[in-house]
Protein backbone atom coordinates (compact mmCIF):
# COMPACT_ATOMS: atom_id res chain seq x y z
CA UNK A 1 0.00 0.00 0.00
CA UNK A 2 1.56 3.43 -1.28
CA UNK A 3 1.68 5.71 1.69
CA UNK A 4 1.32 9.39 0.86
CA UNK A 5 2.80 12.34 2.89
CA UNK A 6 1.19 15.63 2.94
CA UNK A 7 2.20 18.34 5.48
CA UNK A 8 -0.14 20.11 7.32
CA UNK A 9 0.90 22.45 9.98
CA UNK A 10 -1.46 22.19 12.87
CA UNK A 11 0.55 23.40 16.04
CA UNK A 12 -1.96 25.97 17.56
CA UNK A 13 -4.85 25.96 15.15
CA UNK A 14 -8.21 27.88 15.65
CA UNK A 15 -11.26 26.21 15.64
CA UNK A 16 -14.86 27.35 15.45
CA UNK A 17 -17.98 24.51 16.08
CA UNK A 18 -21.23 24.67 15.14
CA UNK A 19 -23.19 25.68 18.11
CA UNK A 20 -24.88 22.69 20.08
CA UNK A 21 -27.12 22.59 22.87
CA UNK A 22 -25.20 22.24 26.24
CA UNK A 23 -24.40 18.40 27.55
CA UNK A 24 -24.32 16.61 30.49
CA UNK A 25 -22.12 13.37 31.15
CA UNK A 26 -25.15 10.92 30.09
CA UNK A 27 -26.49 12.65 27.15
CA UNK A 28 -24.39 12.47 23.76
CA UNK A 29 -23.54 15.72 22.49
CA UNK A 30 -24.19 16.44 18.26
CA UNK A 31 -21.10 15.77 16.29
CA UNK A 32 -19.94 18.89 14.62
CA UNK A 33 -20.48 19.27 10.66
CA UNK A 34 -17.69 20.81 9.90
CA UNK A 35 -14.44 22.62 12.27
CA UNK A 36 -13.00 25.41 10.61
CA UNK A 37 -9.52 26.82 11.03
CA UNK A 38 -9.63 30.51 11.87
CA UNK A 39 -9.36 32.75 8.72
CA UNK A 40 -9.42 29.63 6.09
CA UNK A 41 -11.52 29.12 3.29
CA UNK A 42 -12.70 26.07 4.07
CA UNK A 43 -13.20 23.98 6.83
CA UNK A 44 -10.63 21.52 8.23
CA UNK A 45 -12.94 18.61 9.37
CA UNK A 46 -15.95 18.44 6.99
CA UNK A 47 -18.91 15.23 7.77
CA UNK A 48 -19.17 13.13 4.93
CA UNK A 49 -22.94 13.94 4.31
CA UNK A 50 -22.00 17.58 3.62
CA UNK A 51 -18.77 16.62 1.31
CA UNK A 52 -20.97 16.21 -1.56
CA UNK A 53 -24.04 18.12 -2.82
CA UNK A 54 -27.69 16.47 -3.28
CA UNK A 55 -26.72 15.69 -6.56
CA UNK A 56 -23.46 13.93 -5.65
CA UNK A 57 -20.77 15.98 -7.17
CA UNK A 58 -18.06 17.39 -4.27
CA UNK A 59 -18.66 20.11 -2.18
CA UNK A 60 -16.18 22.42 -3.42
CA UNK A 61 -17.73 25.36 -0.56
CA UNK A 62 -16.27 23.38 2.39
CA UNK A 63 -13.83 21.33 1.40
CA UNK A 64 -10.01 22.61 1.31
CA UNK A 65 -8.99 23.17 -2.04
CA UNK A 66 -12.40 23.29 -3.78
CA UNK A 67 -12.55 19.72 -3.09
CA UNK A 68 -10.09 18.71 -5.42
CA UNK A 69 -8.40 16.09 -3.41
CA UNK A 70 -11.44 14.55 -2.51
CA UNK A 71 -12.56 14.53 -6.06
CA UNK A 72 -9.80 12.34 -6.69
CA UNK A 73 -9.88 9.90 -4.09
CA UNK A 74 -13.64 9.55 -5.28
CA UNK A 75 -12.85 8.80 -8.77
CA UNK A 76 -10.00 6.23 -8.14
CA UNK A 77 -11.27 2.66 -9.25
CA UNK A 78 -13.33 0.05 -6.67
CA UNK A 79 -10.96 -2.98 -5.43
CA UNK A 80 -12.49 -6.00 -6.70
CA UNK A 81 -14.07 -8.02 -4.48
CA UNK A 82 -14.98 -5.72 -1.37
CA UNK A 83 -16.74 -2.65 -3.56
CA UNK A 84 -14.88 0.30 -2.01
CA UNK A 85 -12.17 2.30 -3.11
CA UNK A 86 -9.32 1.62 -0.41
CA UNK A 87 -7.43 4.68 0.91
CA UNK A 88 -3.99 3.91 2.85
CA UNK A 89 -1.76 5.92 4.95
CA UNK A 90 -1.35 9.63 4.36
CA UNK A 91 1.02 11.00 6.93
CA UNK A 92 0.98 14.66 8.45
CA UNK A 93 4.23 16.26 9.26
CA UNK A 94 4.08 18.24 11.87
CA UNK A 95 6.90 20.26 13.74
CA UNK A 96 7.72 20.14 17.28
CA UNK A 97 6.42 16.59 18.01
CA UNK A 98 7.16 15.11 21.36
CA UNK A 99 8.52 12.20 22.31
CA UNK A 100 6.49 8.81 21.99
CA UNK A 101 8.74 5.65 21.58
CA UNK A 102 7.91 4.31 24.67
CA UNK A 103 4.63 4.18 27.41
CA UNK A 104 7.53 6.31 29.51
CA UNK A 105 7.74 9.07 26.96
CA UNK A 106 4.21 9.46 26.27
CA UNK A 107 3.50 9.64 30.30
CA UNK A 108 6.50 12.23 30.96
CA UNK A 109 6.02 14.34 27.65
CA UNK A 110 1.81 14.52 27.79
CA UNK A 111 0.27 17.40 29.06
CA UNK A 112 -2.36 14.84 30.80
CA UNK A 113 -3.49 11.74 30.38
CA UNK A 114 -6.77 10.75 29.80
CA UNK A 115 -9.06 7.50 30.54
CA UNK A 116 -12.37 8.30 28.54
CA UNK A 117 -15.26 6.66 27.75
CA UNK A 118 -15.76 7.05 23.35
CA UNK A 119 -19.38 9.08 23.44
CA UNK A 120 -19.95 9.38 19.75
CA UNK A 121 -18.49 9.51 16.56
CA UNK A 122 -18.69 10.87 13.09
CA UNK A 123 -16.96 10.25 9.29
CA UNK A 124 -15.66 12.46 7.03
CA UNK A 125 -12.35 14.59 6.16
CA UNK A 126 -9.88 15.67 8.12
CA UNK A 127 -7.94 18.11 5.38
CA UNK A 128 -9.07 16.25 2.99
CA UNK A 129 -8.02 12.81 4.47
CA UNK A 130 -10.49 10.19 4.84
CA UNK A 131 -11.60 8.86 8.63
CA UNK A 132 -13.30 9.17 11.42
CA UNK A 133 -14.05 12.19 14.31
CA UNK A 134 -14.34 10.40 17.79
CA UNK A 135 -16.43 12.51 21.04
CA UNK A 136 -14.90 11.06 24.24
CA UNK A 137 -16.00 11.80 28.01
CA UNK A 138 -13.36 11.96 30.34
CA UNK A 139 -13.58 9.26 32.96
CA UNK A 140 -10.40 10.11 35.01
CA UNK A 141 -7.65 12.82 33.96
CA UNK A 142 -3.87 12.77 35.04
CA UNK A 143 -1.64 15.37 35.00
CA UNK A 144 -3.09 19.08 33.72
CA UNK A 145 -7.03 19.18 34.63
CA UNK A 146 -9.85 19.23 31.77
CA UNK A 147 -13.09 21.36 32.11
CA UNK A 148 -15.06 20.05 29.29
CA UNK A 149 -17.32 17.38 29.58
CA UNK A 150 -16.85 16.03 25.78
CA UNK A 151 -13.74 16.27 23.85
CA UNK A 152 -13.09 15.49 20.02
CA UNK A 153 -10.03 13.64 18.23
CA UNK A 154 -9.83 12.32 14.89
CA UNK A 155 -8.14 9.01 13.56
CA UNK A 156 -7.28 8.50 9.66
CA UNK A 157 -9.37 5.11 9.72
CA UNK A 158 -12.76 3.98 9.11
CA UNK A 159 -15.42 2.77 6.21
CA UNK A 160 -17.85 4.44 5.07
CA UNK A 161 -20.37 6.23 2.27
CA UNK A 162 -19.10 9.55 0.22
CA UNK A 163 -22.54 9.89 -1.95
CA UNK A 164 -22.55 6.51 -4.24
CA UNK A 165 -19.04 5.69 -2.91
CA UNK A 166 -17.68 4.10 0.03
CA UNK A 167 -14.20 4.33 0.62
CA UNK A 168 -12.05 1.74 3.16
CA UNK A 169 -9.11 3.90 4.96
CA UNK A 170 -6.82 1.87 6.42
CA UNK A 171 -3.96 3.56 8.44
CA UNK A 172 -1.56 0.25 10.46
CA UNK A 173 -0.07 2.63 12.61
CA UNK A 174 -3.54 3.03 14.77
CA UNK A 175 -4.81 0.53 17.12
CA UNK A 176 -7.98 -0.29 16.02
CA UNK A 177 -10.74 2.95 16.59
CA UNK A 178 -13.30 2.38 19.48
CA UNK A 179 -17.03 1.80 19.21
CA UNK A 180 -19.32 4.19 21.30
CA UNK A 181 -19.36 2.79 24.73
CA UNK A 182 -16.15 1.63 24.40
CA UNK A 183 -12.89 2.99 26.79
CA UNK A 184 -9.78 4.21 25.62
CA UNK A 185 -6.73 5.98 26.95
CA UNK A 186 -5.67 9.62 25.25
CA UNK A 187 -1.36 10.68 26.02
CA UNK A 188 -2.49 14.21 25.34
CA UNK A 189 -1.03 17.90 25.04
CA UNK A 190 -3.09 21.47 24.74
CA UNK A 191 -6.31 21.29 23.20
CA UNK A 192 -5.78 22.41 19.83
CA UNK A 193 -9.09 24.67 19.34
CA UNK A 194 -9.79 28.14 21.03
CA UNK A 195 -12.45 26.50 22.42
CA UNK A 196 -10.67 23.95 24.02
CA UNK A 197 -12.43 20.66 22.70
CA UNK A 198 -10.18 19.13 19.95
CA UNK A 199 -6.82 17.01 20.42
CA UNK A 200 -4.49 16.80 17.57
CA UNK A 201 -3.39 13.13 18.03
CA UNK A 202 -0.69 11.06 16.48
CA UNK A 203 -1.00 7.17 16.35
CA UNK A 204 1.13 6.55 19.13
CA UNK A 205 -1.43 8.86 21.94
CA UNK A 206 -4.21 6.71 21.34
CA UNK A 207 -4.16 3.16 23.18
CA UNK A 208 -7.49 1.23 22.94
CA UNK A 209 -9.31 -0.63 25.97
CA UNK A 210 -11.30 -3.67 25.08
CA UNK A 211 -13.59 -4.69 27.60
CA UNK A 212 -11.84 -7.85 29.42
CA UNK A 213 -9.29 -4.83 30.41
CA UNK A 214 -6.69 -5.69 27.80
CA UNK A 215 -5.01 -2.96 25.82
CA UNK A 216 -4.82 -2.20 21.73
CA UNK A 217 -1.63 -0.81 21.36
CA UNK A 218 -0.63 1.06 18.09
CA UNK A 219 1.83 -0.57 16.01
CA UNK A 220 4.84 1.35 17.53
CA UNK A 221 4.34 0.40 20.79
CA UNK A 222 2.87 -3.08 20.52
CA UNK A 223 6.38 -3.46 18.70
CA UNK A 224 8.74 -2.07 21.03
CA UNK A 225 10.61 -4.89 22.91
CA UNK A 226 10.70 -2.61 26.46
CA UNK A 227 6.35 -2.78 25.80
CA UNK A 228 5.47 -4.75 29.31
CA UNK A 229 1.66 -3.08 29.69
CA UNK A 230 -1.23 -4.82 28.24
CA UNK A 231 -3.82 -4.35 30.86
CA UNK A 232 -5.92 -1.38 32.01
CA UNK A 233 -4.71 -1.91 35.16
CA UNK A 234 -1.00 -2.07 34.00
CA UNK A 235 -1.36 1.50 32.16
CA UNK A 236 -2.78 2.86 35.55
CA UNK A 237 -0.71 1.40 37.75
CA UNK A 238 2.26 2.74 35.49
CA UNK A 239 0.73 6.51 34.92
CA UNK A 240 0.20 6.70 38.58
CA UNK A 241 3.49 6.05 39.44
CA UNK A 242 4.45 9.96 37.55
CA UNK A 243 1.36 11.84 37.65
CA UNK A 244 -0.96 13.04 39.94
CA UNK A 245 -4.61 11.94 39.04
CA UNK A 246 -6.81 15.39 39.73
CA UNK A 247 -10.66 15.17 40.01
CA UNK A 248 -13.33 16.34 37.29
Amino acid sequence: MKIIRVTVSFLFPLFSFRPATAATPDIREAMPATITLAGAQAPAWVEASIAVTPVGTVNGEVLPEHGAGVAALLALPQTNGNGCVSVGPIIQDRPFTRQRGSFEDLITHSRSVVLARVSGKAYGFWAGIPGQLLQVTPERVFGNRLTRVYYYYFVPVGTFRVGNTTICKTDSRFATPGEIGSDVALFVDQPADRGNMLFVLEPEDIVGINRDGSLRLPATLAQSAGTNIWTRSDLVDKVRNQRHEVTR
